[in-house]
């Protein structure tokens, strides 16, 4: 893929959309078209809240968000309930698992 293609989304899953590598990798990739905020600024002590996990390949590039079980909390869609309800159908859902 030349370095012009780069800058036409229309082109992505024609050129390697779904490609099997020699080895027989399969690689999958998409477009994600949701709009994003930008220029959003986070500070120093929330950066410091971020739980990063370096990867042993080369982890000053790559690496993973770790959920912080101190910042996660559970959410959970509720359709035709009535806001009188919502608490028992919450618990009930909490403990399904």
């Amino acid at each position: 893929m030349s370095s012009g293609n780069r800058l036409k989304p229309d082109c992505h899953p024609t050129n390697f959309g779904y490609t099997t590598t020699q080895t027989g990798l399969t690689i999958h990739a998409e477009l994600d078209e949701g709009k994003y905020q930008i220029g959003q600024r986070i500070s120093d002590s929330q950066l410091s809240q971020v739980n990063l996990q370096p990867a042993d390949f080369h982890g000053e590039w790559n690496y993973e968000i770790i959920p912080n079980p101190c910042l996660t909390s559970v959410r959970v869609k509720l359709r035709g309930v009535k806001p009188s309800q919502t608490e028992e159908k919450a618990s009930s859902a909490a403990h399904s698992n």
